[in-house]
């Protein structure tokens, strides 16, 4: 089957999905269809800062890429490991199924509930120690998600040093955007978006300051990237929401538009005429598909299950989705007609980044991917090294002792001769060998452990990319540093939304613990208040009208005065200082103690699963609230939880031998408390009734810089 079929086919079942099964989730499960009798929390609570009406089409890119991040990449690249057919259909069953429920039914209980988070909707309907459990699970899950985001960043910046400058270029014109920008505007994206691809084009052409400053870029080690990139997310989830991250992210969406119709452009122009040569003065690559499938693994590639499964986690079903869905979201959705195409339609955009990953890593490769030692090859013997002369191609052979043995010789002028070997030439003068056809796939994926190795999704997904980009006339560096730009900027923005939603469910977590006290001061100035009803301050004119108090209570609502250790978390600046430097912490100690591994990615992909599942069970219980069947979401949280818990028990052997302690610690514990909350939405499933919820315990801060978050 060709690349262009599948890619028909991958978004021909995703566009079915939202148009049929989405639909019926909005109107028959979940009520949309019916006019709202409420305002949504981004007018009812309009602050300017995080409640902000926002457009459908904006809140979309911004809601998808933040889920994305780098899992919609990650994740479905090593899912090719087994072919392309187990990689298709995970993803498109994960999106539609498990991923699209989880994010529209939280999207539409945090939109019914004034912008509360999931952890608060399960205290309401089933009880405080599902709250409980929630909020550390939700909590746990964001940091360590963040944490390797960064982690993966700072890899990225440093196995492509060009694009990372790129991205430097694009952050650099954010902030100064960020100054004076209003609300999204036309022009500002534009610009936004002409900085990083100005460079791109200036980057391939390899100036030598640019060269000099990508070498010192990829002699320092990886926690400074590290904390480079922590920084840079620390600043955007500081600012209001609308000021400089929704643009960051918009502008990411349009970027990874871009790609995604130039890699099917070029994958069509490659199945027609070829693709460029692998090598300079070879002849032009050939597209080839990666095997349908290898469902029992190899020597070297365990079995399908259930690793499968963590790649899912990784990328189509996150279940760090639903929290952003309930998070930042939620306060920015300007009506509850617009829940599906940007909750299930987040969903599904994440998933056609993942069909993005598959036919890059499954088709694109073959166009050509240049030879790392050793590798296997032709006849199945190791090659330990390859030396390059102007006559000559040698290859070193590994012996039975493990070290160099054999070695064969072969002639330039007998180009065949080479290749039959597994491998592509260039022409003579130059030391250029590449990998060609379904080879070049067999050498990426000859075993498991590498997936976990020195950013091996990165590298399979930026080549593949590039040779569909060289194929339309691109510079191999170019082509290269734009991918990994894309890269870098869904990681930031997936790492920015993530580190704003883990502040506000912080926040949610400290305004349970710190009292409220009746106040008849001014929420703006501090004066005192004359009149227990009056409607507007006599020293400043601020009133129940103005855009920045909530319309539906007075000046003297109740409101929170921070006080002492939980007072300070209520605060946007405290509980951002306390998560970001958790997370980020946690990334810059991953990239100095193990600088050539992923090591929280383990991590962050069995929680994603664990509260995949607790959140697909929340959502379950609002539907039995509302005698909806709570099977819709129920059945997939029960299969998630049960396929967690036998992947953690499966891998834990193999986390140990490979010293990842981080996901043998945190993976049970994951799975515990998702457990945890299963068996108390369990036994109160007949018994779920829900309390009216209250405006967000965050709204209520008064300070002199911060009137709300």
């Amino acid at each position: 089957m060709g690349s262009l079929v599948i890619a028909i086919v991958i978004a021909g079942a995703l566009a079915a999905g939202y148009l049929f099964y989405g639909r019926w989730l909005a109107s028959e499960i979940f009520g949309l269809e019916r006019k709202a009798t409420e305002e949504p929390p981004s007018r009812r609570f309009h602050d300017e800062r995080e409640f902000v009406p926002t457009g459908g089409g904006i809140l979309l890119g911004h809601h998808a890429t933040t889920v994305a991040g780098f899992a919609a990449v990650a994740g479905p690249a090593m899912a090719v490991a087994w072919g392309w057919l187990p990689a298709v259909l995970v993803l498109v069953l994960g999106a539609v199924f498990f991923a699209g429920i989880g994010d529209l039914g939280a999207l539409v209980i945090s939109a019914r509930g004034c912008g509360q988070s999931l952890a608060e909707a399960a205290g309401r309907m089933v009880s405080p120690r599902a709250r409980a459990g929630m909020s550390v699970l939700a909590l746990g899950t964001l940091l360590l998600t963040v944490a390797a985001l960064v982690d993966v960043g700072a890899g990225v910046a440093a196995r492509f040093p060009m694009g990372a400058v790129a991205w430097g270029v694009q952050l650099v014109v954010a902030l100064a955007l960020a100054g004076f920008a209003g609300k999204i505007r036309w022009l500002g994206l534009v610009v936004l978006a002409a900085g990083p691809a100005v460079a791109v084009a200036v980057l391939g052409h390899g100036e030598p300051w640019i060269s000099s400053l990508a070498a010192s870029w990829d002699d320092r080690p990886v926690w400074n990237g590290c904390l480079v990139i922590g920084l840079a997310v620390l600043v955007a989830a500081y600012l209001p929401i609308w000021r400089f991250a929704q643009q960051r992210a918009v502008v990411a969406a349009l970027f990874i538009v871009g790609l995604g119709l130039a890699i099917l452009a070029g994958m069509g122009l490659a199945g027609l005429a070829g693709g460029p040569p692998a090598v300079a003065g070879a002849a032009r690559s050939g597209l080839s598909l990666c095997e349908d499938w290898r469902l029992f693994g190899t020597a070297t590639i365990p079995p399908v299950w259930p690793l499968l499964l963590m790649t899912a986690g990784c990328g189509a079903a996150a279940g760090v989705g639903s929290l952003v869905a309930s998070g930042p979201t939620s306060k920015l959705l300007a009506s509850e007609q617009e829940a599906r195409p940007v909750g299930y339609g987040g969903a599904i955009a994440v998933g056609a980044i993942g069909g993005l990953a598959i036919l890059a890593c499954g088709a694109g490769l073959s166009l050509g991917a240049r030879v790392t030692v050793p590798f296997a090859d032709a006849s199945g013997r190791t090659v330990l090294a390859v030396t390059s002369g102007t006559e000559t191609v040698t290859l070193f052979y590994r012996a039975e002792d493990g070290g160099i043995g054999p070695r064969r010789t072969l002639p330039r002028s007998d180009r065949g001769a080479v290749e039959s070997e597994g491998v592509v030439i260039g022409e003579r003068g130059t030391d250029e060998i590449a990998f060609a056809g379904q080879n070049a796939w067999h050498q990426r994926y000859r075993n498991w452990e590498g997936a976990w190795q020195v950013l091996a999704p990165v590298r399979t997904f930026v080549e593949g990319s590039a040779n569909f980009l060289r194929t339309l006339g691109f510079r191999r560096e170019q082509a290269r540093s734009l991918v990994a730009l894309v890269v870098l900027m869904l990681i930031s923005a997936g790492a920015e939304g993530l580190l704003r939603t883990a502040r506000q469910l912080l926040q949610e977590i400290a305004g349970r613990r710190c009292p409220g006290v009746r106040t008849s001061e001014c929420a703006a100035c501090g004066s005192e208040l004359a009149e227990i009803n009056e409607q507007a301050c006599p020293r400043c004119g601020f009133g129940v009208g103005d855009t920045r108090i909530l319309q539906r209570h007075r000046l003297q609502q109740i409101q929170q005065r921070p006080r002492g250790t939980w007072g300070l978390l209520l605060t946007r600046s405290g509980s951002l200082f306390v998560t970001g430097v958790a997370a980020v912490g946690l990334a810059v100690w991953a990239g100095w103690s193990e600088p050539t591994r992923i090591t929280l990615w383990p991590a962050a992909g069995t929680a994603n699963l664990a509260l995949l599942a607790a959140a697909l069970l929340v959502v379950a219980a609002s539907l039995i609230r509302s005698r909806r069947p709570g099977r819709i979401a129920g059945i997939p949280g029960a299969v998630v939880l049960m396929g967690a818990a036998w992947l953690c028990i499966a891998r834990i052997p193999e986390w140990l031998d490979q010293g990842l302690y981080v996901p043998v610690v945190t993976g049970p514990i994951a799975i515990a408390v998702a457990l945890w909350v299963a068996l108390e939405v369990a036994a109160r499933s007949g018994q779920i009734q829900g309390v009216a919820p209250g405006p967000p315990a965050t709204l209520n801060v008064v300070g002199k810089e911060e009137v709300s978050t």
